[in-house]
């Protein structure tokens, strides 16, 4: 028996639901390092929560052949707790466009041109959110989690010292390997490197004019993921065209995570059709937030020109 419109949509689109969230995953830089180092949590709840380590124990200390050993309790765990966020889209099919578009093939091909243009516009509004400081009802962004002075995840700088950036250099002068050497060695520590940096297209081509004429190495991961990079010690310096033109990120990535409501990544809703109208809906929804567990180990660069 042949299959009919809503069966042909049901199949398609359930076939799209991942090829959508590999795609976008794949789509930046940043997602595609954090999803490659397992940086993914899968949670439910009403909030996300991500431990954060905010003090030392203090009851490590040197000590006597007969000597003692502190057992004072220790306040050092906390969590860090935020709000999921959702983005969403939808993808109409009227009924005339399936009518004139008769047989399984072309109905398939009429969905995934639709289908591609929205895995275009998440894409698209995701980068722009990803560089963009949280409001309304948007994620966390890479400017919110490199501040040296706002609330996030619950946590006022106030509260906690140590919940800031690890370094945040906003003075406005040309970029310098001097510049990135400092916002390395601040934001790393001993064996805790920054494993990742983010810049955008004119600190990019400054960085690769600076070490132009030495060997220039590349991280042939990064490149087969079709992302176009430079080595900077043990990072990667990746060219991110939805950065801000005078900044350059630095990251720990240990300490960043996208999360997501399970089985809600980029999940795709049967079609529901429209009262009064001759379309059929369907909404796909991804329940997300970008998260870290130390500021710490984040930075920035500001203001650089080339």
């Amino acid at each position: 028996m042949a299959l009919t419109y809503s069966d042909i949509t049901a199949t398609t689109l359930k076939h799209y639901e991942k090829k959508l969230t590999d795609n976008i995953f794949k789509a930046y830089p940043l997602v595609e390092r954090l999803v490659y180092k397992n940086q993914v949590k899968f949670q439910s709840g009403e909030k996300i929560f991500i431990p954060l380590e905010y003090g030392t124990n203090s009851t490590v200390a040197f000590i006597a052949k007969n000597g003692t050993i502190s057992t004072d309790p220790q306040l050092i765990i906390t969590a860090a707790e935020d709000s999921w966020r959702i983005l969403a889209g939808t993808v109409l099919f009227n009924d005339l466009d399936n009518v004139l578009n008769r047989g399984e093939a072309q109905i398939v091909d009429l969905m995934k041109s639709k289908v591609t243009n929205l895995e275009k516009s998440m894409k698209k509004k995701l980068a722009e959110q990803l560089h963009t400081a949280q409001s309304g009802d948007a994620i966390n962004g890479i400017p919110d989690l490199v501040s040296t002075s706002s609330t996030l995840h619950g946590i006022a700088v106030a509260d906690f010292s140590g919940w800031i950036a690890g370094y945040a250099n906003n003075t406005s002068e040309p970029l310098s390997t001097i510049d990135m050497a400092t916002a390395y060695n601040s934001v790393g520590d001993g064996a805790e490197q920054v494993d990742l940096i983010l810049a955008s297209q004119t600190l990019y081509e400054k960085y690769e004019s600076l070490v132009a004429p030495q060997l220039r190495f590349t991280d042939s991961r990064t490149a087969d993921a079709k992302f176009t990079n430079l080595r900077y010690g043990a990072a990667v310096c990746v060219l991110d065209k939805d950065c801000a033109s005078d900044r350059m990120y630095f990251f720990v990535t240990d300490y960043l995570w996208l999360c997501f409501v399970t089985d809600r990544q980029f999940h795709t809703f049967p079609a529901v059709q429209a009262a009064n109208q001759l379309n059929d809906v369907v909404k796909v929804v991804c329940y997300l937030n970008l998260m870290t567990s130390n500021r710490r180990r984040l930075g920035m660069l500001d203001g650089r020109t080339a």
